[in-house]
């Protein structure tokens, strides 16, 4: 754990996938994952990618790194409200959908024709969240008046003094050097150490609100 995903090996171990998943920036770790050397050599497979947490916030080229199907979040680094999940699917994706979905729970076809996907037409299937989307439509603008770049630097920035700045008070990170997100740092609660007294105290007074750990990682983050 604390490791970014290592594609050779995983390619090696499965050499004929159907689907390889992957998560480029994970939020329980901190670690992120170059996910371009499994788009390379994906083959025939569609490759899945996870990134909500690194959306607006880190460089991410979906068809570059050839990223079949690609998902994200408007809450994190969009700085928009909860809600919507931008997605974008590659024709080669788009043509392997099933032809009858099973369900109407995320159907692809049917989500394709809201942007005129395949037919051209577009299809209208229910009332959009006008809120939300406003909400994510002020976000994007406050990322392009500043410039992407810049925003994904600034992140970088601030990673980095952030990281800096726990190191030296003693505290020991938990991703793996070269792989830390700009955008998260995880920290390894030392022993003896009440982390949920440390979060509340920091919330009550500094207003400043940092999440615990989960599940196999509850013990080094704290619960």
């Amino acid at each position: 754990m604390g490791q970014p995903v290592d594609a050779e090996r995983v390619l090696a171990a499965h050499p004929h996938p159907k689907v390889i998943a992957a998560v480029h920036a994970e939020t329980s770790t901190g670690v992120l994952s170059d996910v371009a050397p499994l788009g390379a050599g994906k083959g025939d497979a569609l490759l899945i990618v996870d990134a909500v947490t690194s959306i607006g916030g880190l460089e991410l080229l979906a068809d570059d790194w050839g990223i079949d199907v690609g998902y994200a979040g408007t809450q994190k680094c969009l700085g928009a409200p909860p809600g919507l999940s931008p997605f974008t699917v590659s024709e080669r994706a788009f043509e392997r959908r099933i032809k009858e979905p099973r369900s109407w729970y995320l159907d692809i076809g049917l989500l394709g024709g809201y942007v005129g996907a395949a037919s051209g037409s577009r299809t209208y299937h229910h009332t959009a969240p006008v809120t939300m989307i406003a909400g994510l439509e002020a976000g994007l603008d406050r990322i392009l008046a500043e410039g992407l770049a810049a925003v994904q630097a600034r992140h970088r920035a601030a990673g980095a003094e952030l990281r800096d700045g726990l190191e030296a008070m003693g505290l020991e990170l938990f991703a793996a050097e070269g792989s830390r997100l700009p955008s998260l740092t995880t920290v390894k609660v030392p022993d003896g150490v009440d982390s949920a007294a440390v979060r509340a105290y920091l919330l009550e007074n500094f207003s400043m609100e940092i999440g615990s750990g989960r599940v196999r990682l509850r013990r080094p983050f704290g619960g």
